[in-house]
């Protein structure tokens, strides 16, 4: 084994990518990769992992081997294992993939503590209704809210630590 895998954090909807580099050798390693969710009640299950639409298995030549998570979902944040076997005896290395979901921008609103903070000291009805408007106008308009939060965000930063 020269390189392991990197831990991968990734958004819904995004592809991640584990690789990592073995020695090569002759005969070429079988290479196999498994799965184990990190979330209760399944967590402990270890499943192999099949090539198809979704998990793109690859091995070079020169000792590449890799494994491509496409269309990210939060299901699967775990455990990636990656094992192969050769003459020269089995090698197991592991990394994590963490997934962070896609959170609407009304909840990035009120997950934001400056915006949170600056909404609350307004008064509660203020808060309520600045945070319904959100959630409204993002069904008809979400990069414009996000591009609003964003720039919310930015002053708000500035005005607490100039």
């Amino acid at each position: 084994m020269l390189e392991p895998p990197s831990d991968v954090d990734a958004r819904e909807g995004e592809t991640a990518e584990f690789a990592c580099r073995l020695t090569p050798c002759m005969p070429p390693p079988r290479v196999a990769w498994y799965f184990e969710t990190a979330r209760p009640p399944r967590h402990g299950d270890r499943r192999p992992l099949v090539g198809g639409d979704r998990y793109r298995l690859r091995v070079t030549a020169d000792g590449l081997v890799s494994l491509v998570v496409v269309d990210v979902q939060l299901t699967d944040a775990g455990v990636y294992t990656m094992s192969a076997d050769s003459s020269a005896g089995t090698v197991e290395v592991t990394a994590v993939l963490t997934v962070h979901g896609q959170c609407m921008p009304a909840c990035q609103l009120t997950l934001n503590p400056l915006i949170m903070v600056a909404l609350w000291n307004r008064g509660p009805l203020y808060f309520c209704h600045v945070v319904s408007f959100f959630f409204f106008f993002y069904l008809f308009f979400p990069r414009l809210i996000s591009a609003a939060i964003d720039w919310m965000s930015t002053i708000l930063l500035h005005m607490v630590w100039p």
